[in-house]
């Protein structure tokens, strides 16, 4: 009988340890679950901000972009304003102009540069209306400046 009572307690002890280490096992298969769902939902959220970081880029790119293209649209018009058209410009002239600004937008030097399908006199007035508009608008461009802008001066006649 003690025997048999030592053999049942034995079991008993193995019964108990058998089910503390599948205890234990599943606490561990838990853990890591747990772990892994962690750094799956860690990996989502650095994937969301990458992905909202980008969209940011692309918004500010876009509107970079059209601030630029407002800005050269601005400085074509301010020379097409102070131009002097000279009776030898024929209609269909289309020059490239290269301003060179400082910050602040005071112009400091303007030339034609290729291609430039206008005569020598409306060359130089067109290179004079450049430099009589003397000061770009600045403020509110200070993203998009430039000291060296090349735009196209367009006269349809």
């Amino acid at each position: 009988e003690e025997r048999l009572r030592e053999l049942a307690e034995l079991r008993r002890q193995r019964e108990q340890a058998e089910q503390d280490r599948l205890e234990q096992e599943r606490r561990l298969q838990e853990l890591a679950a747990q772990r892994a769902a962690e750094e799956a939902e860690r990996q989502a959220a650095e994937e969301a901000e990458r992905l909202r970081l980008a969209d940011e880029r692309a918004a500010a790119d876009a509107r970079r972009a059209t601030l630029g293209e407002e800005y050269v649209a601005t400085i074509r018009e301010l020379v097409r304003r102070n131009w002097t058209r000279p009776p030898t410009t024929q209609p269909g002239v289309v020059c490239r102009i290269r301003v060179v600004q400082i910050p602040g937008g005071e112009i400091i030097g303007a030339e034609i540069v290729s291609p430039c399908n206008a005569d020598a006199a409306t060359r130089r007035s067109i290179t004079a209306a450049v430099l009589r508009v003397a000061f770009l608008p600045y403020q509110g461009y200070e993203s998009v400046f430039e000291r060296e802008i090349d735009f196209d001066f367009i006269y349809e006649g």
